[in-house]
């Protein structure tokens, strides 16, 4: 189903206008496109090719990135990469990256040999998306061409991925200054009323955030080590535990990794079976006060409290102080278990 009012499309029509408005004068991607054709055609790009990019009128390449043809000697021509397509994406971005060790640059050339499948790395869009650096240069790109191409399903269209990216570059540029009197003056009424409509559909959009946060979450959860005791999951409940995000949703969060927790002790007693018949989480922990958690009984005892307010809306909400101590509570407990202190 076609959606009515198409904000990536809409905002892709805008490109030309947008780099007239802040560079001076249209930018014509197209006509580059068509100027390189023949190197994925014949598959073979040649020093000729990186001046014609470099040097192109369509468009200000030096304005953003460092001379091609000084990135690298280009004595022979690069042949056999070009026609992989999109499977093969990250086969063709690797065969161009250990040739020029710069993967913008690299960006720029693929997005015009074939548009379809390739964009151009740009910070406007790096940061629409909030992408954080890595250092795996082309597993970065994948990934960037990767929430390109996720965006082009969800929108339908554009469906080349270099349409795309112009289309969040534009959004983005709009986004960030559609505050500024002078900015807003430079554009005709129609276009006001163009803008103003993508606007409004951005701001009840969710595809958006959710790719935004998915992002977030992704690179917190790569830069914590995980372990057993799920301290990813912890991290998630502290960063939820605000009032104007979800406490309550990281409370359930934190009632899920104490359970877990307790269910690892549980395990590890080899008498799965004879807890799963007990009625209640209270006996779990009493049982286990014979034999396992002597010392920290009190802790254990007081978290069951708090998660059973935290699961059951029936039950009084557990205040911010609470709430914090039931985070901290079973970071303690994580930490006597590691040092065997329990």
């Amino acid at each position: 189903m076609q959606i009515e009012f198409n904000l990536v499309q809409k905002s892709l029509e805008l490109f030309p206008k947008l780099t007239n408005i802040i560079f001076g004068w249209k930018y014509d991607m197209p006509e580059i496109e068509n100027k390189l054709s023949h190197v994925r055609e014949e598959d073979c790009l040649d020093r000729n090719d990186l001046l014609m990019i470099r040097d192109s009128r369509e468009w200000d390449y030096k304005k953003f990135w460092p001379d091609p043809v000084t990135v690298i000697d280009l004595d022979e021509p690069i042949s056999g990469i070009f026609n992989l397509g999109w499977e093969k994406r990250k086969e063709t971005i690797s065969g161009l990256y250990k040739r020029f060790l710069h993967i913008e640059v690299v960006s720029v050339i693929l997005r015009f040999v074939d548009p379809q499948n390739f964009a151009i790395i740009s910070p406007p869009v790096e940061k629409f998306f909030s992408l954080q650096p890595k250092d795996d240069h082309v597993e970065y790109y994948v990934n960037y061409l990767n929430l390109l191409k996720k965006t082009s399903k969800h929108f339908q269209l554009p469906n080349r991925l270099a349409d795309v990216d112009m289309a969040i570059w534009c959004l983005s540029f709009i986004l960030k200054g559609w505050g500024d009197k002078e900015f807003r003056a430079k554009w005709t009424e129609s276009d006001k009323s163009i803008i103003e409509l993508i606007l409004l559909c951005y701001k009840a959009d969710r595809f958006f955030k959710k790719m935004r946060l998915c992002e977030v979450l992704l690179q917190a959860y790569q830069d914590i080590e995980g372990d057993e005791c799920e301290p990813n999951r912890i991290f998630l409940a502290d960063c939820l535990d605000s009032e104007e995000i979800d406490p309550e949703l990281a409370m359930i969060t934190i009632s899920f990794c104490f359970e877990s927790f307790l269910w690892k002790l549980i395990e590890e007693t080899g008498r799965t079976e004879e807890f799963k018949s007990l009625e209640s989480r209270k006996k779990w922990i009493e049982e286990l006060k014979g034999n396992k958690i002597f010392e920290t009984f009190p802790i254990f005892d007081r978290c069951l409290s708090l998660r059973n307010r935290s699961v059951h809306p029936w039950l009084k909400k557990l205040k911010p102080v609470e709430r914090e101590e039931f985070i901290g509570n079973l970071e303690k407990l994580i930490q006597k278990k590691k040092a065997n202190h329990l």
